[in-house]
């Protein structure tokens, strides 16, 4: 299900038991109304005229929303891109040879998990987990 800030208007997809909260300003999400959302994949807006309309008719009349707010995730967003394509030239520099990344923090530097550890001296946080992210010290 797709999920939109009042606030900034970022756009994110939930699942059920994820915590529904902005990444960027830590203000509660609410699902974008079904009319918006393709009836085949309802974490996709039908169409980008939609999704501007959306944007204008919803977001932009809400009593929280902040254009400043909204102006600075973008640039956010941009920074994290630019950020992103970094660590993954790093990550293959690093030698990530099995081509993932972090789920999280999109990090490419990873390291496979010993799947050889006995289960009394593994993390519950490790259980069924690949590998490791060395930037946010994530399992996935």
């Amino acid at each position: 299900m797709l999920y939109y800030c009042k606030r900034c208007g970022d756009f994110k997809q939930r699942y059920d038991g994820q915590e529904k909260k902005c990444y960027y300003c830590d203000r509660e999400l609410y699902p974008v109304p079904e009319e918006y959302l393709d009836e085949d994949e309802d974490d996709m807006f039908k169409t980008e005229e939609l999704k501007q309309e959306f944007i204008e008719k919803v977001l932009k009349t809400s009593p929280e929303f902040d254009q400043e707010e909204m102006d600075k995730l973008e640039e956010y967003q941009k920074r994290v891109a630019r950020d992103n394509s970094y660590a993954e030239y790093e990550g293959w520099a690093m030698g990530n040879q099995w081509g993932v990344h972090c789920p999280y923090c999109n990090c490419t530097i990873v390291t496979r998990v010993n799947g050889n550890q006995s289960a009394w001296f593994t993390k519950a946080s490790q259980v069924g987990k690949q590998f490791q992210c060395w930037k946010c010290k994530a399992y996935f």
